[in-house]
């Protein structure tokens, strides 16, 4: 490993950004999702009540296909709160992942998927003035995969005043028509 440091560290510099494994992104929006998670939840004094906020951040969808390979796909996510209304909606897209293989927590390589899943009926204050929840749902296809993701989001408002939104939930999903077990939706957006 130290030779592998010492060579790039030699190495010449590039004109472009340095590319990024699935496993390094993987665990940058992971980190992302922890960071903000561990901010207390915003103060229920501090919860706007009019006007309107939109956030962007990151997605993860881990499932189990009926022969338990693990499934993960990460993503963008975009949130739109209306706080006079007491609602949310949003998109998850750009997702891309794979398996991963027995023993690792990430995919060794990564495959675009086309479509999104839609966050709808996202209500603020589902299980307290600082807490939302929302449905989710849609159609994903890439690496001759057909995913259906459906299912719900239970999550909370982060930091005194709001700097952003987590959220967890699980739900139902199909690969190519067949069940899926053990399936868990992160998301943050600040």
């Amino acid at each position: 490993m130290v030779a592998g440091l010492l060579l790039s560290a030699c190495a010449p510099e590039s004109s472009g950004p340095r590319p990024v494994t699935f496993t390094e992104e993987a665990v940058a929006n992971a980190k992302s999702f922890n960071d903000l998670g561990i901010l207390p939840d915003t103060a229920i004094a501090g919860m706007p009540s009019t006007g309107t906020a939109n956030y962007a951040g990151g997605t993860e969808l881990r499932f189990f296909s009926a022969a338990g390979e693990q499934f993960v796909l990460i993503g963008d996510t975009s949130v739109a709160v209306d706080f006079q209304s007491g609602t949310l909606s949003g998109t998850v897209a750009g997702l891309h992942g794979g398996i991963a293989p027995t023993g690792s927590f990430y995919p060794l390589s990564a495959a675009d998927y086309t479509g999104s899943l839609v966050l709808s009926n996202g209500q603020i204050g589902s299980a307290g003035p600082n807490s939302f929840g929302a449905l989710y749902g849609g159609t994903l296809t890439g690496a001759g995969n057909l995913i259906t993701a459906n299912g719900g989001l239970l999550g909370n408002f982060k930091g005194t005043p709001v700097q952003g939104i987590v959220a967890v939930g699980g739900g139902l999903v199909t690969l190519n028509g067949g069940a899926t077990s053990g399936a868990i939706l992160n998301l943050w957006a600040q």
